[in-house]
C-alpha cells in the first residue's frame, strides 16, 4: 500500500500480539469462547482509538457512522450471550430438531440469525445512501465466491461420509507415506478450513481420515486433533468470506486477489508451523 513500516512500527505490533493473547485468555476465563474472540480484539481496539477520538469528536462520529452494523451486530451477540435468563429463553423459543438423535438448532441464539437481523436493519440506509441497484449489484459480487464455496462444501461433506471417501483417503495416503503420513494433518485440516471459514468443519471431515492413521503409527490421536484445530483455526483468515469482509472494510471491493497475493508469506507460515512443530512432538 506505499506505506513505510518502521522499527517502531514493528516493535508496537509485536506489544499488540502479546497484549491480544494475554486479553484473548483473560476474557475467556468469564465468558463463552464466541464472546472471547468479539471482545478481547474489541476493547484493545477501544483501547487504541479512544485517545484520538477524545482529541477529534468529528473522527469519531465518522467511525460510528461507517462501522454502526457491526456496532448493532456485536451488541446483540453480546447480550443474547451475557444477559440473565436470555440464553435460555432463546434457546427454547424456536429450537429446531430436523434429524433424530442429532444436535438442535436454536434458532434465535445462533449468530447467524442475528447477522440476518442486521443485515435487514442496515439494508435501507444502504440503500437511502447508495441506491438499490448498487446495493443489490455490490452485494452479490461479494457474496457470489463465499455462496459458491458453501455449497461445494456441503455437498463434499454429504459426499465424503455417504461414500467412505474418507477411509479411502486414509488408508491411501498411509499407503503412501507410511509412518509420516500423521505429519500431512494440519494440510489436510487447512484444505478444508481455508475455503469453508470454518475450523469445526475442517476437525468434523479430517478427524475420520487422520484418526485410523494415527492409532496405527502410535501417535496421540489428541494431538494430531490438536494440530488439526490450530492449522484450520489459522486457515479461517484466508476464507473468500473473510477476505471479502475486509475488502469490503477497506472499501476495496473485487480487491481479494491482491489481498490474497499480500497474504501469501503469512498463508506459507500458517501451513508450514503446525506441521513443523507435530514433526517435533512426533519425531523427536
Amino acid at each position: 500500500a506505499g506505506v513505510p513500516v518502521t522499527a517502531v512500527n514493528l516493535a508496537l505490533d509485536a506489544v499488540l500480539i502479546v497484549a491480544l493473547g494475554l486479553l484473548l485468555i483473560a476474557v475467556n476465563r468469564f465468558v463463552a469462547v464466541e464472546l472471547g474472540g468479539l471482545l478481547a480484539p474489541g476493547l484493545l481496539a477501544l483501547a487504541l482509538a479512544l485517545p484520538r477520538f477524545l482529541r477529534d469528536p468529528a473522527e469519531a462520529e465518522a467511525v460510528v457512522h461507517d462501522i454502526w452494523p457491526y456496532l448493532l451486530l456485536a451488541g446483540s451477540l453480546l447480550a443474547t450471550r451475557l444477559v440473565p435468563g436470555l440464553p435460555v429463553l432463546l434457546h427454547s423459543a424456536l429450537d429446531l430438531r430436523p434429524f433424530a438423535g442429532m444436535p438442535s438448532f436454536p434458532v434465535l441464539y445462533h449468530a447467524s440469525f442475528w447477522l440476518l437481523v442486521t443485515a435487514i436493519v442496515a439494508a435501507p440506509h444502504a440503500v437511502w445512501r447508495a441506491g438499490a441497484a448498487t446495493v443489490l449489484r455490490d452485494s452479490i459480487s461479494m457474496a457470489r465466491t463465499p455462496l459458491l464455496v458453501t455449497l461445494f462444501f456441503v455437498v463434499q461433506a454429504q459426499w465424503m461420509l455417504a461414500s467412505g471417501a474418507a477411509a479411502a483417503l486414509g488408508s491411501g495416503w498411509q499407503a503412501v507415506a507410511g509412518d509420516l503420513a500423521v505429519l500431512a494433518a494440519p494440510l489436510f485440516s487447512a484444505a478444508i478450513a481455508a475455503p469453508s471459514g470454518s475450523n469445526t468443519a475442517a476437525i468434523a471431515m479430517m478427524m475420520p481420515v487422520m484418526a485410523p492413521i494415527a492409532t496405527a503409527t502410535g501417535v496421540s490421536v489428541l494431538l494430531v486433533a490438536s494440530a488439526q484445530n490450530v492449522a484450520g483455526g489459522f486457515s479461517t483468515m484466508l476464507s473468500p468470506g473473510r477476505i471479502a469482509l475486509a475488502a469490503g472494510l477497506l472499501r476495496c471491493e473485487g480487491g481479494e486477489a491482491g489481498v490474497y497475493r499480500e497474504m501469501l508469506p503469512a498463508a506459507l507460515a500458517i501451513l508450514g508451523a503446525p506441521v513443523v512443530v507435530l514433526a517435533m512432538l512426533v519425531l523427536g
